[in-house]
């Protein structure tokens, strides 16, 4: 019989080794392919004993909280996907709600991962409020350790090794931020079967959403600010205007997008199409230098996107 661990982000089998596809027959996997590798074993018949999920107890959930049309349809497109996937909708449309009745309706462990201190304060009272229940923290000094708990990416990472296997639920607010590669290692690390992304600006360019489809799940649900307009948002008029850099930004992008541009030149790396820049990240993952290349030019693209102009 099969033995299944959870060891510092890894699944570790004891016993005869795991097939799955596209892997060569292993031992040990990153804890995020903890779904493929059960549904593999349930599948199969092959018996096991899952020690690697140990799982907080939660409270009774329940909530007042309504749903619009659209929430209820993007909840249920979630739900059939195996509660794994991703929910774009604008600003001011309530995904905190609709993350609100995922959590009820799964009446699971949860971890919200959000980019701030401030977004944790402001999930933690909305959760509060909802379930009337504590809700843990981490992040800006508290480690508050709840069935239901709140973190930055910052402190979900640094913590992963403790707590990558106690919530069978987790949710990325503002899930486009897990396409840098220091926070693609919370997604690596916790084993949480149930996955579910939220944001008002996913990338269309076919690298990132294949990292994000491979870390969370596919996008299941998707409204613009058009969609919404005149009904659940106000009228809007689009404008775009064209911002110049500050010399000094100017002077900081052109250095961290030249680490990239050398790197890819010295490594003889052409990125032609969107799989060639999926490898290259994923060969971040294990050439320091690479991931130095990356994170520059994840840092140029900072610049240029949070000009001071704007």
């Amino acid at each position: 019989m099969r033995i299944l661990e959870y060891s510092r982000g890894r699944i570790l089998i004891d016993g005869d080794p795991v097939y799955l596809d596209q892997l060569e027959p292993m031992n040990s996997f990153p804890a995020n392919l903890y779904y493929r590798i059960i549904e593999h074993l349930d599948s199969s018949n092959e018996p096991y004993r899952d020690r690697a999920g140990v799982f907080l107890k939660t409270p009774k959930l329940e909530t007042t909280f309504k749903l619009r049309d659209y929430q209820v349809d993007a909840l249920k497109f979630w739900t059939k996907a195996n509660c794994r996937g991703i929910v774009v909708l604008p600003t001011g449309s309530g995904k905190t709600i609709l993350a609100v009745k995922a959590i009820e309706e799964q009446k699971c462990s949860t971890l919200v991962v959000v980019p701030t201190i401030v977004l944790v304060e402001q999930w933690r009272q909305v959760l509060q409020q909802a379930f009337n229940t504590p809700v843990g923290a981490l992040g800006g000094g508290q480690e508050d350790i709840e069935p239901i708990t709140v973190s930055t990416y910052d402190s979900a990472r640094l913590r992963a090794h403790k707590l990558g296997n106690i919530f069978k639920l987790i949710i990325f607010d503002e899930v486009h931020h897990l396409t840098a590669p220091s926070n693609r290692r919370i997604a690596e690390r916790y084993l949480a079967p149930k996955r579910l992304g939220l944001t008002a600006t996913l990338q269309k360019a076919e690298a990132p959403l294949l990292i994000l489809e491979e870390l969370v799940g596919p996008t299941v649900y998707e409204l613009g600010v058009t969609d919404l307009a005149g009904s659940h948002l106000a009228d809007f008029t689009a404008k775009t205007i064209r911002l110049p850099l500050s010399g000094a930004e100017q002077y900081k992008y052109n250095r961290q997008y030249d680490i990239y541009r050398e790197y890819l030149k010295s490594r003889n790396i052409k990125i032609r199409s969107p799989r060639d820049y999926l490898n290259f990240v994923k060969r971040s993952g294990r050439d320091p230098e690479a991931r130095r290349a990356l994170t520059a030019r994840n840092s140029a693209m900072d610049i240029a996107l949070n000009s001071s102009s704007k």
